[in-house]
């Protein structure tokens, strides 16, 4: 099963200018769908789908993708290294480098999301439909993005650190504003699904998909956490997903798993990754 490249904020409710974020976050939908019809993630496997589908095999250390990527040295890639080595110091020692085909097949339009999912209330399928983002879709130019995941062995979760420059701020704004939406009129939906049964066969399912705000101890743009199906064995997934912008660059991290990402110690490693990579973004920015 490839990599999920992509995953998934709203932020703290202060008043200051990432206050007004509060309700806006980054929720990859195909994540949230498209792995509906095949079952949820198992062991450190994560939906093979569009959106979170281009990188490699599972993160696994061996440095194949950055092997393969001549890459230069840029801003989003030293960014985005900070951060998977703060992963590594808390325990996700394993890691995997997107290349830069892999960055591409994030800029180009994915499938639909959607596709024999059937979501009600139905005015809710089109902002699902768009939250289908990446930061890397900010970028004039894959060479300007960067993206690394991370996990840890047995661990049934993986991490995602992305890093790109923010050449159009107002498809950022939008992509906030679809998110607000799903904040306020869409937080709790159903999702009809199918999924494989007995002998082949496909069964019918449906369950609950909700979003909600998350409080961060770390200043940030926007905090989000989502869960679908959590009764289903086969279905339940969670994202938590943060995003911060520091200066003329956004970085994303998010977590993906069946179950757990709630839990204090995954916000507050996302928190930290995060940090670090802003720090590093500044830094650079500054030199």
């Amino acid at each position: 099963m490839a990599v999920n490249l992509r995953a998934p904020g709203p932020g703290r409710s202060s008043g200051t200018r990432r206050a007004t974020r509060a309700g806006w976050a980054s929720a990859a939908a195909v994540a949230l769908l498209a792995a509906s019809a095949c079952g949820g993630p198992s062991g450190s496997d994560v939906p093979d789908d569009a959106v979170h589908s281009a990188a490699t095999a599972s993160p696994g250390g061996s440095g194949e993708a950055s092997a393969e990527s001549e890459a230069e040295v840029t801003i989003p890639r030293v960014a985005v290294t900070a951060g998977v080595l703060q992963a590594s110091g808390l325990g996700f020692d394993l890691s995997s480098d997107a290349r830069s085909e892999d960055l591409t097949a994030l800029r180009e339009d994915p499938a639909d999301a959607l596709e024999d999912v059937v979501v009600a209330p139905s005015a809710c399928q089109d902002p699902l439909t768009q939250l289908n983002w990446s930061p890397t879709l900010l970028a004039g130019s894959v060479e300007d993005a960067a993206l690394s995941q991370f996990t840890a062995e047995g661990v049934s979760a993986i991490g995602t650190v992305e890093v790109a420059k923010n050449d159009d701020p107002g498809q950022l704004q939008s992509h906030y504003e679809v998110v607000q939406r799903l904040l306020t009129e869409c937080s709790s939906v159903t999702l009809n699904v199918t999924k494989p049964g007995e002998d082949g066969a496909v069964t019918p399912a449906n369950g609950p998909l909700t979003f909600r705000t998350v409080e961060t101890g770390y200043d940030v743009d926007s905090a989000l956490f989502w869960s679908r199906f959590p009764n289903d064995e086969d279905l339940k997934q969670q994202s938590l997903v943060l995003i911060r912008e520091a200066g003329d660059y956004v970085a994303m991290v998010s977590f993906i798993g069946p179950e757990n990402i709630q839990d204090t110690e995954f916000r507050q490693m996302a928190e930290s990754v995060l940090e670090v990579t802003v720090l590093e973004l500044e830094a650079q920015q500054e030199g």
